[in-house]
């Protein structure tokens, strides 16, 4: 019975090493919000892998912003969960409001569209969604980018998805994105570890002068 009870034992943590945590945040964005001359609000779902829908959570901290609770729904093997936050999309003229803001997307001197992190929120994900410290964490990160102005808007990529289907390597890969159309930008493999790393990490160049 106790050689049973040990391989049990055994065969849970195991399982519960291999299991990996999914997670995917996905800012929804607009070119009036990245040209604006003023920092403002913009919305992003979280989503988080669960054993059921059973219990429904209203609201709760996510990334270290309050997030209401969007629902759940059936994946197959998982439950998936949705919370709405809203995140600041910070101006250059007040890069000086990063160092308070848990989780922001940045826009440079540059025109570089940067997704920011601080240290407290990287500490706090590795310890209540990352299995092992972070090891077997699956964080994806989906930007959609809404161009809502009159005008074609001229970017530039590196290291992502572009619509789920282009594969951008590390040379820049510009973009044209018609009006009243929108792209999704996923961040690769590569820079979603050094976003977890240095706390920040180019989604994109907006608007791209070439």
């Amino acid at each position: 019975m106790r050689k049973r009870l040990r391989l049990a034992v055994l065969l849970i943590a195991v399982l519960g090493v291999s299991t990996s945590c999914r997670i995917k945040v996905e800012p929804k964005i607009s070119m009036s919000d990245i040209l604006s001359k003023s920092s403002n609000l913009v919305p992003a779902y979280v989503t988080l892998e669960a054993n059921n829908c059973d219990s429904e959570e209203k609201k709760r901290y996510l990334l270290g912003v309050v997030a209401s609770y969007e629902g759940c729904r059936n994946a197959g093997r998982v439950f998936l969960k949705e919370w709405k936050i809203d995140i600041p999309l910070v101006q250059f003229k007040d890069m000086g409001n990063l160092a308070t803001a848990p989780l922001a997307l940045f826009r440079g001197k540059n025109n570089t569209l940067i997704l920011y992190v601080n240290k407290d929120t990287i500490i706090n994900m590795r310890r209540n969604y990352f299995k092992d410290g972070g090891a077997n964490i699956e964080l994806v990160i989906r930007v959609e980018l809404l161009n809502d102005t009159q005008f074609p808007a001229k970017m530039a990529f590196s290291s992502v998805w572009i619509n789920d289907s282009i594969a951008v390597g590390q040379q820049l890969f510009e973009y044209d994105l018609a009006p009243n159309n929108f792209v999704t930008i996923t961040m690769s493999e590569t820079g979603v570890g050094a976003f977890l790393r240095e706390g920040s990490e180019p989604l994109m160049i907006v608007p791209f002068e070439g």
